[in-house]
């Protein structure tokens, strides 16, 4: 229920931005940042509600550039000079080239289950990450609790990824677990 309420409101955007008058450049903008917003929240098990993990400062990944899990197959401090936004959350970037690819195609890089632990999604408990713990699998960023519970994870990543999808709608919903 709350679910259909949340996309129900989702695709009411656009019609209320249009209700407002006639559409400025400002609005223009508005409305496609909300037609990408609602986009992204369609894919429940990766930006569920918009849950991101951040630290208090409201950086994802701890800081760490999550394009670069994908170009140099690392764990990559970003840096402070380099910064996007997307959904609420402020995420870092090594270069300004792992930036500009990250806003060209957020939804690429972003981790799955708003950066949670994914082993813990996938027995339905909410845990912070180790940026170091990580597994790029089928063109998705997979992040971990630690080493431990990504070693798990990768006994069976088809199978526990398929365990999170079908958990992430409610996990996503919790605070954080010890």
């Amino acid at each position: 229920m709350l679910r259909r309420t949340m996309y129900a409101a989702l695709f009411a955007v656009p019609a209320l931005l249009s209700a407002q008058g006639a559409m400025g450049a400002g609005q223009d903008a508005m409305k496609k940042d909300a037609m990408k917003d609602r986009k992204a929240m369609m894919a429940p098990h990766q930006m569920a509600h918009g849950a991101i993990n951040t630290n208090a400062d409201g950086v994802a990944i701890k800081g760490y550039d999550p394009v670069a899990y994908f170009t140099a197959s690392a764990a990559t401090p970003g840096s402070a000079t380099y910064t996007a936004s997307h959904q609420g959350a402020l995420f870092r970037f090594a270069s300004a080239a792992n930036r500009d690819a990250f806003m060209a195609a957020p939804e690429k890089y972003t981790p799955q289950y708003g950066g949670y632990c994914a082993m813990g999604v996938a027995v339905g408990r909410k845990f912070d990450i180790d940026p170091a713990a990580f597994k790029v699998e089928d063109g998705k960023l997979y992040l971990n609790k630690d080493k431990a519970a990504q070693a798990v994870w990768l006994k069976d990543a088809p199978g526990n990824i398929r365990k999170a999808n079908g958990k992430w709608s409610e996990v996503a919903q919790r605070k954080l677990d010890g």
